[in-house]
């Protein structure tokens, strides 16, 4: 009797992705599963002391969605599609940070200029006592 298997994976070899749990994986293929015939996944851990080791999921599980106390997540992220979320994400802390810098720069640069203002009506000071101080040591002694 001919075999009639589901069509294989539409992950192609090569794909990286992100485990809901923080792993990264590479795609080496697809495959069947002998015991159903379905479609699987063959993927290999990028990190750790596995990296040798194939492991096989079948498809279905592959794009499963995996509650956690963060919500619902997909189980697996191709790695490519996380940039676009990740850089919004940092775009917007960044953009708090740079707001955040400039308020700071704008309290330090009016700190400053206060600063530079009373030093310069201390060296005015200093400069009037000295002028003072000469004047008193050429008087001659009463």
């Amino acid at each position: 009797m001919p075999l009639s298997p589901a069509p294989l994976s539409p992950i192609p070899a090569g794909t990286q992705l992100r485990h809901y749990k923080g792993g990264r994986y590479t795609v080496v293929g697809s495959c069947l599963i002998e015991a159903t015939l379905q479609p699987g996944v063959l993927y290999k851990p990028l990190q750790g002391d596995s990296q040798n080791v194939l492991w096989l999921r079948p498809l279905a599980e592959f794009h499963d969605q995996i509650s956690t106390d963060a919500g619902v997540v997909p189980r697996f992220v191709k790695v490519a599609d996380q940039p676009e979320k990740t850089n919004a994400r940092t775009r917007e802390r960044v953009t708090a940070v740079a707001d955040k810098l400039t308020d700071e720069l704008a309290h330090w640069s009016q700190a400053c200029q206060r600063a530079e203002e009373r030093l310069a009506k201390a060296e005015s000071l200093v400069g009037q006592l000295r002028a003072e101080n000469e004047l008193l040591k050429r008087r001659p002694p009463a």
